[in-house]
C-alpha cells in the first residue's frame, strides 16, 4: 500500500490498520447520538411550509 507517493512495509500497514479501526469505532460511537439529516419529498416540504405545519 502507498501513503504519501511511499510505499511501506505489509506490517507497518497491518499495524496502521489495527489503531485506524480502533479509532474509526470510537468516531463512529461518538456520532451515534448526533442529529441525522432526513430526507423527505419536495412537495411534502411544500406543502408543509405553505401551511406552517411541521411535522416530528
Amino acid at each position: 500500500m502507498r501513503i504519501k507517493r511511499r510505499r511501506y512495509p505489509p506490517e507497518t500497514m497491518a499495524r496502521v490498520s489495527q489503531l485506524a479501526a480502533r479509532v474509526s469505532s470510537r468516531y463512529r460511537d461518538s456520532r451515534k447520538n448526533k442529529l441525522k439529516r432526513t430526507f423527505v419529498q419536495a412537495s411534502d416540504a411544500a406543502e408543509a411550509k405553505a401551511k406552517r405545519t411541521f411535522k416530528k
